[in-house]
């Protein structure tokens, strides 16, 4: 299932909840008139193949709450519909606040949807009464979130909302075959899963199911790790950007839309859709694919020369020359290609297959398992072959020692694992934004393994800086930030009083 994915964790209700102190919902129909979305950001109509955006309404400065909305319909993801499944048998996310539980409960009549307590069942079943008949109905087999998300958009009946999903962009005659051939699946399957009767004529079906691929958000825990996918109606109009001057986290399922940098009056607010960590020509096709449109943000269209975080496309590619061991990076960037070092020598660029492969989300193997124990083997060998032949802000090292980082913590190699996420951080630090969250997330990866291996002077640095980012991004009142900021502090205490000379050195980057 596509969906808008955060660069950037109350109350759930099948129904849409109003942005802070907003006025007016956005029109079904094509207008140029403003809709109001919150004290700081009206909906505009802007015409042409972009249609509508999100724009400031007065000066917002790194922080600034834009604006809340609850979803009109979200789903999780179900792990299994076997009627032998176990009724509390696994740890994760409440399929109706989302809080995380260590012993949820299923439905006992499906088996799909879990439940940190009754309170959540009880308030679940009015939206899950009718989808749990027809989960039963398809068992053994999984319904897709994507089938299960359109599913209840046609039953929950809000003709006003549903008309609001009928008017976002999102054409089926932009989409390519691929995408095509998958909703087509879904309406089949649609006939399966839903009374007779609830099912729109085809066309109309098929219409619904695009603008939902192109306007779904995955909901993210407070890590920015996806767990779920939601519509939100109003901020579906935020427009995407390869250099995003927003933020969209999550508090349960509501979704919270901060600035992330200083934004002037009339500025149109954007967020990231897809992973920005990765060469041009890899975004262009992920958002071609899932949304049908062409990115021409300054990022996607800025010359090699034009600096700072615009440049950074190019530093994703740069490798080493064999001959004289300088970095180069691609003179463009529409594909692979051989590189002239200034010495004379040709470099070859990075295959696309193995970048397209380092973009991949694959889980991590259980800890102490042999699958892990083989992975962490083979990678660190890459990752050394890597260090002599990519630069350090190449996508596929900083990918390659993140994932090093996840092996190694798992293995409880806390030495190596510090130097993998250093790694990490130092090639990220120079190809995103100081305010991503993302960077954040990862400094403060960086700076809890830097305190528990006695490094407090450093850790408490570190962690400072992770907490600044994520209060911009998340908001200082969160819990995660809340307890950062006291593992920030109690690194400072110790570093305090500990002697000058008695704590561990500072490791090499």
């Amino acid at each position: 299932m596509s969906s808008r994915m955060p660069d950037a964790g109350s109350m759930c209700s099948g129904q849409p909840g109003a942005t802070a102190d907003s006025s007016s919902m956005p029109s079904n129909t094509p207008t140029r008139e403003p809709a109001r979305v919150g004290m700081h950001a009206e909906i505009r109509d802007t015409g042409g193949a972009v249609g509508r955006g999100l724009f400031a309404t007065r000066a917002l400065g790194p922080g600034t709450l834009i604006a809340v909305e609850k979803p009109y319909v979200w789903k999780l993801p179900l792990t299994t519909t076997s009627s032998s499944a176990e009724s509390s048998d696994r740890s994760g996310f409440c399929h109706q606040c989302l809080a995380p539980s260590v012993q949820l409960k299923r439905c006992g009549a499906c088996k799909g949807p879990m439940y940190c307590s009754t309170p959540c069942q009880k308030a679940a079943w009015r939206g899950h009464k009718v989808e749990c008949a027809a989960i039963q109905r398809v068992a053994p087999h999984i319904p897709p979130s994507a089938l299960m998300l359109m599913a209840s958009v046609l039953q929950t009946g809000d003709g006003v909302v549903a008309a609001q999903i009928a008017g976002l962009k999102g054409s089926a005659d932009d989409l390519d075959n691929t995408a095509k051939e998958e909703i087509t699946g879904l309406i089949v399957m649609l006939k399966r899963f839903l009374p007779e009767g609830d099912l729109p004529e085809p066309r109309a079906a098929f219409d619904l199911l695009s603008k939902l691929r192109c306007n779904t958000f995955s909901i993210c825990d407070p890590e920015l790790q996806t767990i779920g996918a939601a519509v939100y109606p109003q901020l579906s109009a935020v427009n995407h950007s390869c250099s995003p001057n927003c933020a969209a986290t999550f508090r349960g399922t509501t979704l919270q839309l901060r600035a992330t940098t200083v934004i002037e009056p009339g500025t149109e607010l954007t967020i990231a859709y897809v992973d920005v960590i990765t060469p041009r020509r890899f975004r262009l096709a992920a958002l071609r694919e899932q949304y049908a449109f062409t990115c021409t943000c300054p990022r996607c269209t800025a010359p090699r020369d034009a600096g700072g975080i615009l440049a950074s496309d190019f530093l994703l590619e740069a490798v080493r020359c064999d001959g004289c061991g300088e970095v180069v990076t691609p003179t463009r960037l529409e594909g692979n290609e051989a590189i002239k070092c200034e010495c004379g020598n040709l470099v070859a660029g990075v295959d696309d297959a193995a970048l397209t492969a380092a973009g991949s989300s694959v889980p991590i193997p259980a800890p102490g398992t042999a699958e892990a124990r083989a992975e962490l083997t083979a990678l660190q060998r890459r990752v050394a072959i890597w260090d002599s032949q990519l630069g350090d802000t190449h996508m596929l090292r900083i990918r390659g020692y993140q994932r090093l980082a996840d092996l190694l913590i798992g293995a409880e190699e806390w030495n190596a694992a510090l130097r993998a996420v250093a790694a990490a951080v130092a090639g990220m630090e120079q190809v995103v934004s100081p305010d991503s969250p993302t960077l954040a997330l990862e400094r403060v990866r960086l700076g809890k393994l830097q305190h528990y291996l006695g490094h407090c002077r450093i850790a408490a640095n570190t962690l400072a800086m992770g907490v600044r980012a994520l209060g911009v991004s998340h908001g200082t009142d969160t819990e995660l930030v809340a307890g950062l900021a006291h593992a920030a502090t109690e690194a400072a205490r110790e570093a305090m009083s500990t002697p000058l000379g008695v704590e561990p050195p500072k490791l090499a980057l």
